[in-house]
């Protein structure tokens, strides 16, 4: 699990269930495909990703469902 909190909103990534929850009350729910947690990692919660954590990326997805 990742999590992040800004201004604007609190980010979680829990697998491959990316979870936004606005200060204004809305929630936004994605199922990320395993090429998108990588640049989600990267963007949202600004973790250095690396190559050869594609593997992990692919069980997240496995996990998440």
């Amino acid at each position: 699990m990742v999590a992040r909190t800004t201004p604007q909103a609190r980010y979680n990534l829990l697998h491959n269930r990316l979870t936004i929850r606005k200060t204004d009350g809305a929630v936004e729910r994605r199922l990320l495909a395993a090429d998108e947690i990588g640049p989600v990692l990267a963007e949202t919660f600004g973790l250095s990703v690396q190559p050869d954590w594609t593997p992990l990326f692919e069980r997240a997805v496995a996990a998440g469902g």
